[in-house]
């Protein structure tokens, strides 16, 4: 990606998170779509020239000073601003590397640690949601990643058009939207992955949900929470997750799944036996 390109991605998310924002008192109900530009650029303390600038895709080497000033005038969170400082990185020549062979490499890591977890689901996915390595917990919450197509092991690709995975996300629009918020991040950090683009693509057409979540601009970095899947034995409960970055070169993050209370806590233990007959039916083939 050009650094004009980049710099057209910093405007347009700038764009969109003015247009969140409404005017103090107001609650955003004037005819104008959120704050004004000059409005931001006051707060930011910057001409309103130079903000339109940066909005326009024009600005092509921006300062930190500015960049933090701006993130604060527009309320950015904490993943966001990351967002913005990748973007900048790029522009200025710096950013993660999207070496083919850094990103397809085996992640030894992963699978030693996967290896030990038993009792709960945990995989791990790259920059672009491309499910490299999971446990059988994992298969047995979701879907067989083992029996999917390799083009077909992404958690975006499965939540966006998948009726068994999205059939057992109890919440799907909040697990639709943290999930394109995460890919964008991940495709800020790797603007040059043209899996990403291909994969941005496909569901765009495939999904109208996933086209306007995309649309939207939302980024979310890696974080924990909680979710609520319905099993077609274990029932309706709730874990937390924890999302956590591997060591080494590939931009990859393992995701484990705990009970949070005595529902959760049966619900993997009833999956943990299925697995386990499963196992041993297999050994004894």
């Amino acid at each position: 990606m050009e650094r004009s390109d980049v710099a057209k991605e910093l405007g347009h998310f700038l764009r969109t998170r003015r247009e969140r924002l409404g005017p103090e008192g107001d609650g955003g109900s004037r005819r104008t779509q959120g704050l004004r530009r000059e409005e931001v650029a006051e707060n930011a303390a910057v001409s309103r020239e130079y903000y339109t600038k940066l909005e326009q895709g024009r600005a092509l080497n921006p300062s930190p000073e500015v960049l933090e000033a701006v993130a604060a005038a527009l309320l950015l969170t904490t993943d966001e601003v990351m967002y913005v400082q990748d973007l900048a990185s790029l522009m200025r020549g710096g950013g993660v590397s999207d070496r083919a062979e850094a990103d397809d490499a085996p992640d030894q890591v992963g699978f030693r640690l996967l290896d030990a977890i038993r009792d709960r689901p945990a995989w791990v996915v790259d920059h672009r949601l491309d499910i490299t390595s999971w446990n059988d917990m994992a298969c047995e919450l979701l879907v067989d990643f083992g029996s999917l197509p390799p083009q077909q092991r992404n958690l975006s690709w499965l939540v966006f058009t998948h009726p068994v995975v999205r059939s057992r996300c109890v919440e799907w629009g909040d697990v639709a939207r943290q999930n394109v918020a995460l890919l964008r991040g991940g495709a800020g950090r790797h603007p040059n992955d043209p899996r990403i683009a291909q994969l941005v693509g496909e569901l765009t057409e495939r999904s109208s949900s996933f086209a306007r979540l995309w649309a939207s601009h939302d980024v979310l970095g890696r974080n924990f929470g909680s979710r609520a899947f319905e099993h077609p034995r274990a029932g309706r409960f709730e874990v937390a997750y924890d999302a956590l970055r591997l060591p080494g070169p590939s931009d990859r993050h393992l995701t484990v799944y705990s009970a949070r209370d005595a529902v959760g806590e049966q619900a993997l233990r009833v999956m943990r036996s299925i697995c386990d007959a499963s196992e041993m039916a297999a050994s004894h083939r």
